[in-house]
């Protein structure tokens, strides 16, 4: 008999190890500027690498993520996490004077192990059955355990630095590979059931279909409502309020992890008896809001008060957005989950930069007025959802049942 709970709490682990990987150099900001000169434009490289890996990564799943089983997919995501973060360590006693180079080294191959865990821990949440636990909130919940990693990296990581010196960087990250070893455990514990179908012409009719494509837009500006937020409440706050790094890490972004991670656990608690649509419409009006709100006002704290709020109001627009696909394309495959990947890792690494051209040049408040049209066209694009799925469906009970194709058997993978 096969244990959900566990493939819950494998899925739990493994999008925490995500958060790590994704947020970990920039925690190690501070410490990489002091000890090595490393300037905010080779950190920006940095970030860009790390989002463009992941892009890689999620391109590559869309071709295989049908034909190779998800727990190899997993386990392969651990195996690389734990090299990345073991070179990151090993990285200023490999080239003490400019450790840049095997820096970049790490970052490639921890980007590539995120990109993985990205696109294969949607589709096996997906594989819960409804009567153990709604997808909508199964999928909240797994996702808000992105949001919890996140805050336990910035805390634990900025009070190691505190108390052991940020000279001893290298060490803490080392100690940071104990995240994916539990998720290798756990997995490897695991029976994943790889039930998503592919039925012939289904995929076809997905690239055919509006709703595919909208969903897509969605989660393009969805992610970069949200990481516009994430990637700047900490250098907001630092240049805002005179805070240090390591203040502005602990009051910003994990404050704002927070808010992110509470909104998504409410909607796993409610979420079957909410329409996911209505949540979504709310949700990014929210958000429209709360861009506004501090591109307007002139008092910085309010301002980073409305930041860290935010992320409650962000926290549905990627996770809905694929519950909202999978629902309408039950027979296409799991590559339609790799498929939004690529277009919110697009909005995550876009928006977040052109941000940065535009607080160069003018002011966080001309950013954030600016960047408001992110959680515009992600309202608009989400009132348009509500009535394509509504019609999409209607139109599914209307057809007659025709015999079609199955390409692809239930897979079920034998405990270790």
């Amino acid at each position: 008999m096969i244990n959900h709970n566990k493939t819950l709490a494998s899925c739990f682990c493994g999008i925490a190890n995500q958060a790590l990987l994704t947020n970990i150099t920039a925690i190690l900001l501070a410490p990489m500027m002091l000890l090595y000169g490393i300037t905010i434009a080779q950190f920006g490289i940095l970030i860009g690498i790390n989002f463009c890996t992941q892009m890689i990564a999620d391109i590559l799943l869309t071709i295989y993520i049908d034909k190779i089983k998800y727990k190899v997919m997993i386990q392969g995501s651990n195996i690389l996490s734990i090299l990345g973060l073991i070179i990151l360590g090993l990285s200023p006693l490999i080239m003490p004077e400019n450790p840049y180079p095997i820096i970049i080294v790490a970052t490639i191959i921890f980007s590539f192990a995120s990109g993985i865990s990205e696109v294969v821990l949607s589709p096996i949440t997906d594989t819960i059955p409804d009567d153990f636990k709604s997808k909508k909130s199964a999928m909240s919940l797994m996702h808000s355990f992105y949001a919890w990693g996140q805050v336990g990296c910035i805390l634990y990581v900025s009070l190691m630095l505190y108390f052991f010196g940020m000279e001893n960087w290298h060490y803490i990250t080392l100690s940071t590979i104990a995240m994916p070893i539990v998720c290798m455990i756990l997995f490897n514990r695991t029976t994943i059931v790889q039930v998503r179908t592919v039925t012939k012409g289904e995929s076809k009719s997905v690239m055919k279909s509006p709703i595919f494509y909208v969903c897509c837009i969605a989660i393009f500006f969805g992610a970069a409502s949200e990481l516009l937020m994430n990637q700047y409440v900490s250098v907001f706050a630092e240049s805002s309020l005179g805070l240090t790094k390591i203040q502005a890490d602990l009051i910003g972004m994990m404050l704002f992890a927070v808010c992110l991670g509470l909104g998504r656990v409410l909607y796993g608690f409610i979420g079957h008896k909410v329409d996911i649509h209505l949540m979504l419409i709310i949700s990014s009006g929210l958000a429209i809001a709360m861009y506004a709100i501090v591109g307007s006002v002139t008092n910085h704290l309010v301002q980073l008060i409305f930041v860290v709020l935010s992320g409650f109001a962000v926290s549905l627009l990627w996770p809905g957005t694929l519950v909202i696909a999978g629902e309408s394309f039950k027979n296409a495959g799991a590559w339609i989950f790799s498929g939004l990947a690529i277009a919110g890792d697009m909005g995550a690494m876009i928006f977040p930069t052109i941000a940065g051209g535009i607080v160069d040049r003018s002011s966080f408040n001309m950013m954030y007025l600016i960047m408001t049209v992110a959680p515009i066209i992600t309202f608009i694009c989400h009132v348009a959802l509500k009535f394509m799925t509504k019609k999409h469906n209607n139109n599914d009970k209307l057809a007659q049942p025709i015999q079609k194709e199955q390409v692809s058997d239930m897979i079920t993978e034998d405990v270790q």
